[in-house]
């Protein structure tokens, strides 16, 4: 097994390993309690599979786990166009730290990348999902149980409004309850378009695992459609012109 390969079987590892650190019922959208507990069982059960280049991901004796990565910048044929400016400007960012590191104890700057947007988001998870499908059409090994973990990681590029007030044209509205729920991150949970389209893989999925740098969603894709009657409203879904990262630049 070459570095590489070593390295991203590391990365695979750390993500089940972040599940079942925040594995709680507040993570969990359409599962019974009968679930919620075999699912527990199932992450202490899980194994990277040995043939490694090979679908799916991981193991456990009754199904699999699929890992893939999405993103809401625009794609071009070299890969996340925000991946790629961010790395040309932690380069120079980086020199110039260092010619500066005599003069300042730290050194900021700021790098602004708005192309980020929902019909992003939704063309790579769409592109995404289908070619891993295809995969699951070829495997010959356990489906009963079928996951797909899906990785997004653009921190903060996305933020969510509920529109809970459209039409209401600014009237006043008594003492009806307008708390508008407001996520400076993205929240699979909250996205109907994308929920709705998950629905029709409801025989061949039985989960989806999303997981970004702020949350873990679990969601059982059988039961859908009662979580959108918990979810009467649609979300406004717009990038954020700056990311806060841990680096302390401003992205």
């Amino acid at each position: 097994m070459s570095s590489n390969e070593m390295a991203q079987n590391e990365q695979e590892k750390k993500c089940i390993d972040i599940i079942k650190s925040k594995f709680s019922v507040k993570n969990c959208f359409g599962l019974t309690t009968e679930n919620y507990f075999i699912i527990e069982k199932w992450l202490e059960e899980i194994e990277p599979n040995e043939k490694s280049n090979e679908f799916p991901d991981f193991l456990f004796p009754n199904g699999f786990v699929e890992l893939f990565k999405i993103t809401s910048s625009k794609l071009d044929k070299k890969g996340a166009a925000h991946k790629i400016a961010l790395s040309k400007f932690e380069k120079i960012n980086e020199e110039a730290a260092k010619k500066l590191s005599d003069q300042k104890p730290t050194y900021r700057n700021s790098f602004k990348y708005s192309d980020h947007s929902h019909p992003n988001l939704v063309n790579s998870f769409e592109t995404s999902w289908n070619k891993h499908i295809d995969s699951l059409e070829k495997y010959r090994g356990n489906k009963d149980n079928g996951i797909f973990l899906v990785e997004y990681y653009d921190k903060g590029a996305l933020s969510m409004a509920e529109l809970k007030l459209a039409g209401t044209d600014g009237l006043f509205i008594g003492d009806y309850n307008s708390d508008q729920e407001v996520l400076y991150s993205y929240r699979l949970s909250r996205d109907k378009k994308l929920l709705n389209w998950l629905y029709q893989f409801k025989d061949r999925i039985e989960y989806v695992i999303f997981l970004t740098e702020d949350s873990v969603e679990i969601i059982k894709l059988s039961n859908i459609l009662k979580l959108l009657k918990v979810l009467p409203y649609d979300y406004a879904i717009g990038h954020n012109m700056t990311i806060l990262t841990d680096r302390g630049a401003l992205l």
